[in-house]
């Protein structure tokens, strides 16, 4: 018995490649996804370059993160937090002595 993976399934003989209507349509749908990608880039420049907060409603970027972030998250930010602090002050006690 003859196993298929995805690239050698019964149609692969018969595809010639893309048509240059293809590659076009694919190159206007990504330089479409770029322009809006880089307009939404720019918004958020200019808000933050204003000093407005970036918000949607009464959240908060910092907010949003926040809601997030589950215990398992808050638990290990607080042990990298607390072996980071511990290798500073060991260094600090062995620069002292």
């Amino acid at each position: 018995m003859e196993q298929l993976s995805q690239f050698n399934g019964p149609d692969v003989k018969e595809w010639k490649g893309y048509t240059i209507e293809d590659l076009r349509y694919e190159r206007a749908l990504n330089n479409a996804r770029r322009e809006i990608v880089s307009e939404q880039i720019k918004t958020l420049c200019k808000e933050v370059a204003d000093g407005a907060p970036i918000t949607s409603g009464n959240r908060t970027i910092f907010s949003k993160i926040t809601a997030s972030l589950s215990y398992i998250d808050y638990g290990i930010m607080a042990v990298t937090a607390f072996s980071r602090i511990r290798k500073m002050f060991s260094r600090a006690k062995s620069l002292r002595n």
